[in-house]
């Protein structure tokens, strides 16, 4: 669309071609049309600026959790896919759980919680500092079992090592088969590259999210690094990345 300006221009070039002087009336109108869009444009990018200040600010003040809050809804709640790959940086690996494991509680989903890069003594205390009541959910340790001497209990379950992929596979059917509206959360994937090379880190996680559809659950797998993030979102509905929450 033409702006006041523009439709002036040619009105003048039009007069000047025609040898009639265009009236003066004309030309105020065009004028005032122009300052006129000139004067909205103005106000409106004024209050976009005023209300991107006002949310910077509020954000400012808010604490860290508020803010990963925050920032997760932007990012992840507003997407409609089951299965979620997100990125983030690994000091903010606990804010994402806690942020996932709350809204899934919420929607009456049950959490089963594999972990990687934490102990489940770790993620216990954690969880309880943050209010999460733990009967709610499952916790898969693979860290613990190959350095003290534990036994299952309740709803915490121990594999040997992140090297056997298969057991853990096996653990993940078995808990899927007791809860019907599961989500599984992997923290990190990363981690199992510790173990195994990518052929085979492709290979599982193309599995699980086999398995996942099957079972009509939700999977969604937390990475901290850049290098797997691209091959592996073939597997996932959706990749979103979450910056960094200081």
């Amino acid at each position: 669309m033409n702006s006041s300006t523009d439709q002036l221009i040619k009105l003048l070039e039009k007069s000047k071609a025609s040898k009639k002087d265009i009236s003066t009336e004309k030309i105020l109108k065009y004028r005032t049309s122009s300052n006129d869009f000139e004067k909205n444009r103005v106000t409106k990018s004024k209050e976009e600026k005023s209300t991107s200040s006002s949310l910077d600010d509020i954000e400012e003040v808010l604490s860290k959790e508020s803010r990963f809050y925050y920032e997760f809804n932007k990012k992840v709640l507003n997407s409609v896919s089951t299965n979620i790959l997100i990125d983030c940086d690994a000091s903010n690996n606990h804010d994402l759980m806690r942020a996932i494991i709350k809204k899934a509680i919420q929607e009456k989903k049950v959490p089963i919680l594999v972990l990687t890069s934490t102990n489940y003594k770790s993620m216990i205390s954690f969880l309880k500092d943050s209010k999460i009541d733990l009967d709610k959910l499952y916790l898969i340790d693979t860290v613990s079992k190959n350095l003290i001497a534990v036994e299952n209990f309740n709803k915490v379950f121990f594999i040997d090592s992140l090297r056997n992929l298969t057991q853990l596979q096996i653990l993940i059917i078995k808990i899927l088969e007791e809860e019907k509206r599961a989500i599984l959360i992997f923290d990190s994937i990363d981690v199992l590259e510790f173990y195994h090379n990518e052929k085979v880190i492709l290979k599982f996680v193309y599995s699980v999210s086999k398995l996942i559809q099957k079972k009509s659950a939700q999977f969604i797998c937390i990475i901290n690094g850049d290098k797997l993030g691209p091959k592996l979102a073939q597997f996932f509905n959706d990749f979103v990345q979450i910056k960094k929450i200081e």
